[in-house]
């Protein structure tokens, strides 16, 4: 979960994870509607992409297609985990 960052209430984490550039989350509590910051989605794109290739191709290269599995499995959890703590949204009124 994160924190809406006018109310502190707690959002879901769910819908962090479906988040694009064209997609916005309501607040239940203050109803003010949330927009992902463009240029934090293309940072997080960029950057997870970029070390996920790197981390799965290491992987495959020292242990193989189990390894793969292993880096993946870790590194998306923790890639998610990471997102979620820092996204940064524009606060419009609804």
């Amino acid at each position: 979960m994160f924190d809406c960052p006018n109310c502190q209430t707690k959002v879901p984490k769910v819908k962090a994870l479906t988040l694009n550039r064209f997609s916005k989350v309501e607040c239940s509590k203050c109803h003010i509607t949330l927009t992902p910051n463009n240029k934090m989605i293309v940072k997080i794109g960029a950057v997870g992409g970029g070390v996920g290739a790197f981390a799965a191709a290491l992987a495959f290269q020292m242990i193989g297609l189990i390894g793969v599995l292993i880096v993946l499995i870790i590194g998306g959890y923790l890639f998610v985990e990471y997102t979620v703590a820092n996204l940064e949204f524009d606060i419009t009124e609804s």
